[in-house]
């Protein structure tokens, strides 16, 4: 049991990796170095989802509750600024946490529950300020943005646009059941720069929470219908696990609404780690069963198994040369993995190994091996 008010620093080990690209002349990449971090005592990771993080990725949270003597307040800033804070640090790899039950608390990744001073399991009353930066990944185009939050109970963001401070963008406070509070005002994305934003979220009485970061392009008329509408069921049917998604959350994707994937989210340097997630997963997968299979006089298929899903990438060369070609990557997290090459000559010697990355950017390369094809 993790007592409020408990603090201890120590280190944590995180992985960086190397990646290869196609066409590279191969050189097998290192391993990676170790860097200090925050003890698995006093670090939380992702209470509300499951899923690995991304180093340098995700929302760092702070947690603050009301004990019995105080009032059972109404906004987000009061359980900020009257709450008693724990010495913990919250890493989320995002913020989509469709409206679901939570009671099971929040556990370090020590695997201690923490509890309020009078022993109860905290799950209710309570608090979280998180901070990050928005990013836009390849995908997401340059330009205008509309924000939104689904949450129960209040939320509030904040966003430092003008490099001038923190306005609010979005005002969803107050005690109610899931509903989506609407950005009136743009944010304006570029590729080269982050966007550093605030959320100040609460959750009062058990046992409903949400909280689901949203954007879309700027669209034409930014008055979507179902902004300011509320109901535990509205966008989600909570009696399932996982959560399903209802009419209303399939109409916010069909007009350009999308929740914040991971990569969006970006820790700065200046939070609590130095930028670092330490929740993210420190190691690399494991391939085995590299086997070479239906092979041609210009074709082989190449299969591998890996300990977790991870993405799959087959390098090859004309033996003995030992430049190799890289053939494309495919993005699917898988266990099982399979590529074919072809172009091959035929009754020719050929070298290749295979690689693949997980989700969290850990690579790892097989040894090489050979095969010749059909004459």
């Amino acid at each position: 049991m993790v007592r409020i008010g408990s603090y201890l620093v120590c280190a944590v080990l995180l992985l960086i990796t190397a990646s290869c690209n196609e066409g590279d002349s191969v050189a097998l990449p290192p391993d990676g170095s170790t860097i200090i971090g925050p003890s698995s005592e006093t670090v939380v990771c992702n209470p509300f989802t499951e899923g690995l993080s991304l180093n340098g990725h995700g929302l760092v949270g702070r947690l603050y509750y009301l004990d019995d003597s105080q009032p059972r307040y109404g906004s987000a800033f009061d359980y900020i600024n009257n709450g008693h804070q724990v010495d913990v640090t919250l890493y989320f790899n995002q913020l989509n946490v469709p409206t679901r039950p939570f009671d099971r608390g929040f556990e370090t990744q020590a695997g201690e529950v923490i509890k309020t001073n009078n022993g109860n399991t905290l799950y209710e009353w309570f608090g979280l300020h998180f901070e990050t930066a928005l990013a836009l990944m390849p995908e997401n185009p340059v330009g205008d943005y509309q924000m939104a939050i689904l949450a129960d109970d209040g939320a509030v963001v904040q966003v430092n646009d003008s490099m001038a401070g923190f306005r609010t963008l979005i005002d969803d406070d107050g005690v109610h059941p899931t509903r989506m509070g609407c950005a009136t005002t743009p944010i304006h994305m570029m590729g080269e720069s982050p966007l550093p934003i605030k959320i100040d979220y609460y959750q009062g009485p058990r046992y409903h929470i949400a909280a689901t970061l949203m954007w879309r392009p700027w669209p034409a008329d930014p008055n979507d219908a179902l902004c300011g509408q509320a109901g535990n069921s509205l966008f989600f049917d909570s009696t399932q696990n996982p959560p399903t998604a209802q009419q209303a959350y399939n109409d916010l994707l069909a007009r350009g609404w999308r929740p914040l994937k991971p990569e969006n989210f970006v820790i700065e340097a200046s939070a609590s780690g130095g930028g670092t997630n330490p929740c993210a997963d420190s190691q690399p997968p494991v391939i085995s069963n590299v086997r070479v299979l239906n092979l041609t006089q210009t074709t082989a298929t190449i299969t591998w198994d890996t300990d977790k899903p991870a993405n799959s990438q087959v390098a090859y060369a004309a033996y003995p040369s030992t430049t190799y070609t890289y053939m494309p990557v495919d993005g699917a997290y898988v266990t099982s993995h399979s590529q074919t090459i072809s172009g091959l000559t035929s009754f020719a010697v050929y070298s290749m190994f295979v690689m693949s990355n997980d989700s969290a950017g850990h690579q790892v390369v097989s040894n090489v091996i050979t095969f010749r094809t059909l004459r």
